[in-house]
């Protein structure tokens, strides 16, 4: 089984303030949980939805989707965990521009190729963390959280109706920089994931 996980620095296994890379980041938890996999880390630190800095343009995530899609091509399984970024305050991007970055992900992969045996791949999401907008680390965040919980509410609501898995990370713990998962999360997260998969 291949796996290819899509997403920002909480993919990558960005450790909160330091910016070592986690060695249990959830990726590599993911393979331990399941047996034969291959797991295909495909995280990018500040990576976007799709809102792009004038400075690191490279960072936006839907203009390197199908690209992606196609150098692993074929995989059974593919994660995405993004929209962090995409909350700092001078995107100024509301719950719904998010959720329609989202539906442009949805559309690619949907008409994505079919593999080999005509079975189409299959898309978990997953929602974005808590964020604490009082912890201006990196970027400015102020405001955020409620901006946060309410497109993961629209989110799940738009999956749910099309039959898209999603997963709700509102319970994992981050670090004190106020984005980044401790390391713990990355094992409960990793769990969850697994949970889908092999109950599929």
């Amino acid at each position: 089984m291949r796996i290819l996980c899509y997403g920002d620095s909480n993919t990558w296994g960005y450790t909160p303030v330091s910016g070592k890379r986690y060695e249990n980041r959830w990726t590599r938890v993911l393979k331990d949980l399941i047996e034969d996999s291959e797991i295909i880390e495909e995280g990018l630190n500040a990576r976007t939805l799709d809102s792009t800095e004038d400075i690191e343009p490279h960072k936006n995530g839907l203009n390197y989707l199908l690209p992606c899609l196609e150098s692993h091509y074929e995989f059974d399984y593919l994660v995405l965990m993004l929209g962090t970024n995409d909350l700092k305050t001078h995107f100024n991007n509301s719950p719904k521009d998010m959720l329609e970055m989202l539906k442009k992900y949805i559309k690619v992969v949907k008409n994505f190729w079919p593999k080999s045996d005509g079975s189409k791949v299959k898309l978990i999401i997953c929602g974005i963390p808590p964020v604490n907008d009082k912890a201006f680390f990196f970027e400015n965040y102020e405001g955020t959280t409620k901006k946060r919980n309410e497109f993961n509410m629209l989110e799940k609501k738009y999956l749910d109706e099309r039959g898209i898995t999603f997963i709700d990370n509102s319970d994992l713990e981050i670090g004190e920089d106020g984005i980044h998962l401790l390391e713990q999360s990355h094992f409960k997260l990793a769990l969850k994931i697994a949970s889908v998969i092999k109950g599929d």
